[in-house]
């Protein structure tokens, strides 16, 4: 960067870089779709670009989400009791 005050001669800061992230893609999470009450599922993230941010699963057919601590591409669920949507955030 040139700073110039317009009236004393011009000098210029140090090097600075700006790194661009390629955009992120969700990919397709896989897994057992149908489970017996009690049991658990074991979900993987494929294809994705990006980094795992978090794990969310909803009871409520997606109306809303919890935050499950996990930025892995794999996730177990716990003994699910009921009809449950899973995402991933990248």
């Amino acid at each position: 960067v040139e700073v110039d005050n317009g009236i004393c001669p011009s000098t210029y800061t140090d090097v600075f870089t700006v790194h661009v992230d390629e955009n992120t893609v969700g990919g397709n999470v896989t897994g057992t779709t149908s489970i017996c009450e009690g049991e658990s599922s074991d979900l993987t993230l494929t294809g994705h670009l990006g980094d795992v941010i978090k794990w969310q699963s909803s009871i409520n057919n997606g109306a809303t989400w919890v935050d499950i601590d996990n930025t892995t591409i794999t996730y177990t669920s716990t003994a699910l009791t009921q009809t449950t949507l899973f995402r991933v955030v990248v």
